[in-house]
């Protein structure tokens, strides 16, 4: 019994310096909140003070330091390489619906094609009679299919030639040596074809590559490491190269 007592006063320095450290580590917090506190609003004084005579954007971009980030960014052609890289790639399709999408392709392909099509149905329809019903027949059908074949079609999404113009109504075929990557495009594109079940668009998908050989000849397909990039290739079952023949 005599025990339990010496037991309960050996235990106290450790409670107590247990405390002590916690009370510590509370103040150390404290310290530092505050004096993150002390810089926030610092920052917001110096900001104020900055933008006091600000009215508007033209306003901000006269301040000093923003002014010049601003000239190197126009002197550098960023703000023109922005600008054709996301307005010049919007569209809107002006069907029944009104559609409005972004050109996924990797340059701007799609939008180049699709703008000659719409120049290929102008051209029809100016070669019809000029009585309205010609006119609109001419609209409804221009006298050929739109067709766009993607040899190397990757995923049929990721800098895709296709994808838009699938959207757009032209029936597809896509060619596609990795399987993987075909059936991706499959899943990707494939609910993009005759929505309305009018049986005027078309998808075709084939698991094969094109290599630049004289003869028939065996090919391995070598997977690159990078989708995006396409990097993917044919070579030859000896192991070398297929003569450039570079596939999606």
């Amino acid at each position: 019994g005599d025990c339990a007592p010496g037991s309960a006063m050996r235990r106290s320095p450790a409670r107590s310096a247990l405390g002590l450290c916690l009370s510590l580590a509370c103040l150390a917090l404290v310290w530092h909140a505050l004096t993150l506190a002390g810089w926030l609003t610092s920052r917001v004084t110096a900001a104020s003070g900055y933008l006091r005579d600000v009215g508007d954007l033209t306003d901000l971009a006269e301040r000093p330091g923003i002014r010049e980030a601003v000239r190197s960014v126009v002197a550098s052609g960023a703000l023109a390489r922005l600008e054709r890289d996301v307005v010049g790639r919007l569209h809107v399709v002006d069907d029944e619906a009104m559609s409005v999408g972004v050109d996924v392709s990797h340059s701007g392909e799609a939008t180049w094609v699709y703008r000659r099509y719409q120049q290929a149905l102008r051209s029809s329809q100016g070669k019809r009679d000029g009585d309205e019903s010609a006119r609109s027949s001419a609209a409804r059908d221009p006298g050929f299919a739109p067709l766009v074949v993607d040899v190397g079609a990757n995923d049929g999404f990721l800098s895709s030639n296709s994808y838009n113009l699938a959207r757009w109504g032209f029936s597809t075929v896509l060619v596609e040596p990795n399987p993987a990557m075909l059936a991706l495009a499959r899943e990707a594109q494939e609910p993009m074809i005759d929505p309305y079940r009018e049986g005027t668009q078309r998808s075709c998908y084939v698991n094969a590559g094109m290599a630049g050989v004289e003869a028939a000849t065996t090919m391995k397909l070598k997977v690159g490491g990078d989708v995006v990039a396409m990097e993917s290739s044919l070579v030859d079952v000896g192991g070398g190269a297929s003569g450039g023949a570079s596939v999606g």
